[in-house]
């Protein structure tokens, strides 16, 4: 008998009491609408392939709902947009974005579907792997800035190497500086595992790689400086040429930049300018996980026949509202969490801008004051200046007073010398 997956997710673990949980726990996020969380979650879709969705009654879908006093609270402690969001969805009129963290860790869950993860890793890293587990991942570091991460596995290869697989629905500040941080975080996780295992035993040739993943759904800037690439895999080189195994190794995938990229080449297709190109599977993938397009869908279901099966999955919570119940909270609260911490890194953003905005300012009248004190010295010693030379003409008209004085008291004498 197959376990539901409340069954297999550790709800303790994550804070998770399904009656109080529920009953509870259920809040709109503060800081974004209720049509913006139904819209981020339950994405509206023009037409969905028949292929993949069964329609249901929107008071069957009711029933069910009504018919668990769990269920029944939370969803109507739901705002309207939300309550009218999730029965479209279990209807067959809205889709399921699974890029956050509890729909991606079930529709990528290793023990429910076997090999669905190492095909995307293999395909991202451009080997095969075999996954051997997937770990719970609990950082030491950075545990402030996890909120802007939307999905976050770390993944144990066959061959001891770790993967962290990350999804970030807004590119963080300074991506190489924190991915240097994950994947030393990794390293040292593999490093402290070996030692503890193999004892005296151990040697550093023993190291596997490790690998960080990093998609991201809006990028920043860095990477639209080179708008012609999608995904970006680090090398260890040196000016030398000297090669050596490289421990840490990241790929960046800017799935914004992917979009435009696909966009432009389909345009450029149906317009006959360049030939038809097929879709490799690493496209299909990231096309998957980055559009909600039905035409995509189609694309990628005929040209890989397998990913049909991975949005059936997603469809399928269409008929078990208790699942779709317990992850979408746990959604929310990472889309509020995210807006949280985003709204405190533009405000810091913000603020060090005013901060060099005063500065500069401050700068500015400083460096206006003492021009203001130069021109004033310079007033000054013009004023002492003149001064003196006037205090210079009166001595000089003393003397030429004093002289010519005397000279007429020296005519004076001469004259009566020769009168007598």
């Amino acid at each position: 008998m197959q376990k539901n997956f409340s069954d297999t997710f550790d709800m303790t673990k994550h804070n998770y009491h399904p009656a109080e949980y529920l009953a509870s726990a259920y809040l709109t996020p503060t800081y974004l609408s209720p049509a913006t969380c139904s819209e981020l979650i339950f994405p509206i879709l023009p037409t969905v392939p028949k292929k993949l969705i069964r329609h249901r009654e929107r008071s069957s879908v009711l029933q069910e709902i009504e018919s668990s006093p769990e269920l029944s609270t939370a969803f109507y402690q739901m705002p309207l947009e939300m309550q009218q969001a999730f029965l479209d969805f279990c209807m067959g009129n809205r889709g399921l974005r699974i890029t956050y963290d509890p729909f991606f860790k079930y529709i990528f869950d290793h023990n429910r579907h076997p090999g669905r993860l190492d095909m995307l890793l293999s395909d991202i890293l451009g080997q095969e792997v075999t996954v051997l587990k997937v770990e719970d991942l609990k950082r030491d570091i950075s545990t402030s800035e996890s909120s802007l991460i939307f999905m976050d596995i770390l993944v144990k290869l066959k061959d001891g190497s770790l993967v962290n697989v990350e999804m970030q629905k807004i590119g963080l500040k300074f991506p190489v500086e924190r991915a240097f941080c994950y994947g030393s975080d990794l390293l040292m996780r593999q490093y402290d595992a070996l030692r503890n295992s193999l004892g005296q035993d151990f040697t550093y040739q023993k190291m596997n790689p490790v690998y960080v993943i990093v998609l991201i759904e809006e990028s920043t800037h860095e990477f639209h400086a080179i708008p012609e690439h999608f995904i970006h895999r680090s090398q260890l080189s040196f000016d030398t040429q000297l090669e050596l195994k490289n421990l840490i190794r990241f790929i960046f995938i800017p799935l914004d930049i992917f979009r435009k990229i696909k966009h432009n080449e389909t345009r450029k297709e149906e317009h006959h300018t360049v030939p038809m190109q097929p879709l490799t599977r690493l496209d299909a993938w990231l096309c998957f996980l980055s559009s909600d397009h039905p035409e995509d869908m189609e694309r990628i279901i005929q040209a890989y026949p397998f990913f049909c099966d991975i949005y059936k999955d997603i469809m399928s919570f269409q008929y078990d509202v208790n699942e779709l119940m317990y992850m979408v909270p746990r959604a929310l609260q990472i889309m509020d969490n995210n807006t949280i911490k985003l709204m405190i890194e533009e405000q810091k953003e913000k603020l060090a801008e005013e901060r060099k905005k005063v500065e500069e300012e401050r700068q500015k009248f400083e460096a206006e004051r003492q021009k203001a004190e130069t021109e004033r010295q310079k007033a000054e010693a013009e004023r002492q200046k003149a001064e003196a030379a006037v205090e210079e003409i009166k001595r000089l008209k003393a003397q030429n007073a004093a002289l010519a004085a005397e000279n007429e008291s020296l005519k004076a004498r001469t004259a009566n010398t020769t009168n007598a």
